[in-house]
């Protein structure tokens, strides 16, 4: 299974790749030999919340992290199973897929972040870029900032010794087109051709 997680859109995620140690061997299969290597070298074996991070273009290419042998319990999930008011448990990942899909069908979003507000469970609704600013979660952290009239997103994450800021209002549409270009190589002809 392999996980990407969030990153700003102009920059690639970072792989977490989650094994079992039956999986152990596909996965160094599967990975560069360079991170293989590491992995065989450092004594990797998958065993429960064993991790390491993966070494790739001078610096980190990756995650592993282990999730030894035994099948998933009702608390793997943290509130889920009693948030999609759950009886039985199948313990077969292929199995517990299924169910999570054919419940969570059964209500919308609103209705199922309200059913998680309470719970220990990892889950939050995917909100439009009008509704996030105005979600609790992200007003308590000041997330969003107005400038030059525009709402924007807050660097994150926040420091106390070293604060971030916004340091200005997005460019207009168009005004960095013959830098980019130019960096992209096109010449300064070929530019002013495509800019007429």
């Amino acid at each position: 299974m392999q996980l990407d997680g969030l990153a700003a859109p102009d920059t690639v995620a970072l792989p977490l790749h989650c094994v079992s140690p039956t999986g152990l061997a596909a996965l160094r299969d599967r990975l560069p030999p360079e991170a293989a290597g590491f992995l065989d070298a450092s004594g990797f074996e998958a065993r429960p919340q064993e991790i390491r991070l993966l070494p790739g273009n001078g610096g980190v290419a990756g995650a592993v992290l282990g999730l030894g042998e035994a099948a998933p319990t009702p608390w793997s999930f943290g509130g889920l199973p009693h948030a999609l008011q759950m009886t039985a448990f199948d313990p077969a990942w292929d199995g517990i897929r299924g169910r999570i899909a054919e419940a969570v069908a059964t209500r919308d979003r609103d209705d199922w972040a309200d059913a998680f507000a309470e719970l220990d469970a990892c889950v939050s609704p995917v909100l439009s870029l009008a509704e996030a600013p105005e979600h609790p979660h992200n007003r308590a952290r000041n997330l969003f900032e107005s400038v030059g009239g525009i709402l924007q997103p807050r660097p994150t994450p926040h420091f106390v010794g070293t604060p971030g800021a916004i340091q200005g209002p997005p460019p207009i549409p168009g005004a960095h087109t013959s830098e980019v270009l130019a960096e992209w190589g096109f010449s300064m002809d070929e530019i002013q051709h495509l800019s007429a």
